[in-house]
């Protein structure tokens, strides 16, 4: 069942966030802090409780950098998902906010690849977001290494089907998706309010292509 959203932000809560807006207009943007501010838009945040969340999962990360490939993407594996539980589930609104994610250990595949991401760049290891077709993966630059993270619909198969397939996202192009993902939530819901404001969010984005649905 859907847990309800509001549909305009708690601005007094979310006074230490920085606006979506601002965030929007930057070159690259870290994926924690405008997902976080992307949340802000729709409900009440304590970033400071999310940000520690991350920061307590790359402490347990600690020496990953040190690792060669094959074994650090074990080590993602098992920290992030058997340790911790980080569970992939279907697209809706409690499972595509970062702070709702990092709570509840579940939450739509990209939304687990962010998680991945920053608590391995706190570990002093920068990664990339991936997707091929329902499937996403973080890896190194060039998609020399790939962790599984989570797919949208189930697969026969756990690897892509080759390097051509394979999409790199940076942060603007995750919040537009989690965006058009949204509204149609919210429409399905019969809550045209707060898909409107999602569709107006998403345009203020300098991309134009969803990750979603593909």
């Amino acid at each position: 069942m859907e847990q309800p959203v509001d549909p305009e932000p708690q601005l007094a809560g979310n006074a230490r966030l920085p606006a979506f807006a601002t965030m929007a207009r930057r070159g690259e943007p870290p994926f924690d802090e405008l997902l976080l501010a992307l949340a802000s838009e729709f409900r009440w945040v304590d970033r400071p409780r999310a940000l520690e969340r991350l920061d307590e999962l790359g402490r347990q990360l600690f020496g990953l950098a040190v690792l060669d490939p094959g074994r650090r993407a074990e080590r993602l594996a098992t920290v992030l998902g058997s340790e911790n539980g980080f569970e992939a589930t279907r697209l809706g609104s409690a499972t595509v906010f970062l702070d709702q994610v990092l709570q509840s250990g579940r939450g739509h595949p990209a939304l687990l690849a962010v998680v991945y991401l920053e608590a391995a760049r706190r570990a002093g290891v920068e990664l990339v977001l991936y997707s091929c077709a329902s499937s996403w993966y973080v890896g190194a630059p060039g998609a020399r290494e790939l962790v599984l993270v989570g797919r949208e619909e189930p697969s026969e198969s756990d690897e892509p089907s080759g390097p051509a397939v394979l999409q790199s996202h940076c942060s603007h192009e995750l919040a537009y998706g989690i965006l058009e993902g949204l509204a149609g939530v919210y429409l399905r819901l019969g809550r045209s309010a707060p898909a409107e404001r999602a569709l107006q969010l998403r345009n203020l984005l300098p991309v134009y292509q969803s990750t979603f649905g593909r």
